[in-house]
């Protein structure tokens, strides 16, 4: 029996090598971007199917009978001289627009880490939520201006209610305390503690809860 021994040239065997290497790095190249693709996918999916529920903020609906107080509040703006004015104001006069009341001190540690936040979320709506940060109790009106201007806090009024009229009406005492009121003027519900202004899911969630009725 013949037998024939083929000859594989050295050009040829560089070239198979070649081949062999890039057909390895397009397999290996294939995979990874098949990976991502299918982790990118997942958790988006993950992150779609499992949005923020009203207990991950802490947020608590009142019961039947609440409104708002009938009472007026302080509310202070700068005149031609930028010397601040002060007129009085019910909330009442404000329904027509979603509000959220924000109750907070100067002498509240973690109302003071979070006004900042509170005001570039104010800064961010544009018109569309009328944003109150409402002092609670007796006031300083020089500190609490200094204050403002220490944080830049340009998007918030002064704003205060010297007899905490409006934490005792609603039966709460902690600060700091932010309530929601929808458009109609009825008070939704409320969240004790600081709120996550920063955070895309806890806003779109705000949001949310100002469209009830």
């Amino acid at each position: 029996m013949n037998v024939v021994t083929l000859k594989v040239s050295p050009q040829e065997k560089k070239k198979s090598l070649k081949t062999g290497i890039f057909i390895g790095f397009f397999i290996f190249l294939c995979y990874h971007v098949y990976s991502y693709v299918n982790f990118t996918y997942f958790h988006e999916k993950t992150a779609q199917s499992s949005p923020l529920s009203l207990a991950d903020i802490n947020y608590i609906p009142f019961t039947s009978g609440y409104d708002l107080p009938t009472a007026s509040f302080t509310f202070y703006t700068k005149n031609d001289k930028g010397a601040l004015q002060a007129a009085e104001k019910s909330l009442k006069d404000l329904v027509g627009k979603p509000m959220i009341i924000h109750m907070w001190a100067t002498w509240c540690p973690p109302c003071v880490e979070e006004m900042p936040l509170y005001n570039k979320f104010a800064g961010s709506v544009n018109g569309n939520i009328q944003n109150l940060a409402i002092m609670s109790g007796q006031v300083v009106l020089d500190d609490v201006e200094a204050f403002y201007k220490q944080k830049n806090l340009d998007n918030l009024s002064i704003i205060t209610d010297e007899k905490s009229v409006i934490l005792s009406g609603y039966k709460l005492s902690s600060l700091p305390t932010t309530i929601f009121v929808n458009a109609k003027g009825k008070p939704l519900g409320f969240i004790v503690g600081p709120v996550s202004w920063d955070d895309k899911d806890v806003v779109e969630l705000v949001q949310r809860i100002l469209e009830g009725e």
